[in-house]
């Protein structure tokens, strides 16, 4: 019997390298990439951050905080007419900070729970609009989440929610195994890799790496009555499986690296974020 196993082994691996060969065979003459978005449909994703924030005066440190959040975020398509209107729900919100030695719950965050925004998108996957409830402005408000805001009022979530530009990643032509494309918004430059297709959660997937260059101000206006200027500047790699049927992300990770500075009439303000973040999708939802 147990002179079996190896053979039983290698008979396994020749299967899945040929299955695997069979799936980029099939693609390749390349593939093309496109989110569809269907009304009523609903599908979840797990997502985790690892957050460490410093900062500094020209003088030195002035201290430390690190935050790790896990939640769900449920995504509904309403409508697909002209333009792609989605409702993002938080689900099952859990925050813990350390600033020092301290270990506290981070009661804004948690806050979210049950709490929606909604979004309306281009056909080509763009945030045209962010609508949240009181609790998104408060947030904004208090200086804790410029991940709620950007240069417009209307809204570009960046990073650290879990969710870039949605499909505006993707490739606007069909691309082979091996080609890169360049997506830049906002401040963001970003180089994407087709690195091969392969099955995640068992789905054919399109593997693919990306690379960005981050330059961005965010000009909030006022907060808690004085006027506020960020800059960020950084770097961060990403690793996205994107299902090659309906263009939705399935599983993704992200590193990034930002120093920033923030200008008050008190003074200039340096801070350090390093980020790491996982999303992956919840199939059976």
């Amino acid at each position: 019997m147990y002179k079996l196993v190896p053979i039983l082994l290698m008979v396994c691996g020749i299967s899945c390298v040929k299955k695997g060969v069979e799936v980029e065979e099939k693609y390749k003459k390349g593939i093309i990439l496109r989110t569809k978005f269907i009304p009523g449909e609903k599908w979840k994703y797990q997502q985790e951050t690892i957050n460490t924030f410093t900062v500094a005066s020209p003088f030195g440190v002035l201290g430390t905080t690190e935050m790790f959040s896990n939640w769900e975020t449920i995504i509904q398509v309403e409508d697909t007419v002209e333009e792609v209107d989605i409702k993002i729900t938080f689900k099952n919100v859990e925050t813990t900070m350390k600033i020092g030695e301290t270990l506290k719950r981070g009661e804004m965050l948690e806050r979210l729970e049950n709490k929606s925004i909604y979004v309306k998108l281009s056909k080509e996957g763009s945030i045209l609009e962010v609508k949240g409830g009181e609790i998104f402005n408060e947030c904004r408000e208090r200086g804790g989440c410029a991940l709620f805001y950007s240069q417009k009022e209307k809204g570009n979530p960046f990073s650290s929610c879990g969710w870039t530009e949605w499909s505006r990643f993707l490739p606007t032509k069909r691309v082979k195994i091996g080609e890169e494309w360049e997506v830049t918004t906002e401040g963001i430059k970003s180089i994407y890799r087709l690195i091969g297709i392969e099955k995640r959660m068992g789905v054919v997937c399109a593997k693919i790496k990306g690379k960005h260059k981050i330059n961005q101000m965010i000009d909030p206006g006022e907060i808690q009555g004085m006027r506020v200027k960020t800059t960020f500047r950084g770097e961060g790699e990403e690793e996205i499986y994107v299902n090659v049927e309906d263009g939705k992300i399935m599983e993704t990770k992200m590193t990034t690296s930002i120093q920033g500075e923030t200008k008050t009439k008190l003074g200039e303000m340096l801070f350090y974020l390093e980020e790491e973040r996982k999303m992956k999708i919840t199939p059976s939802f």
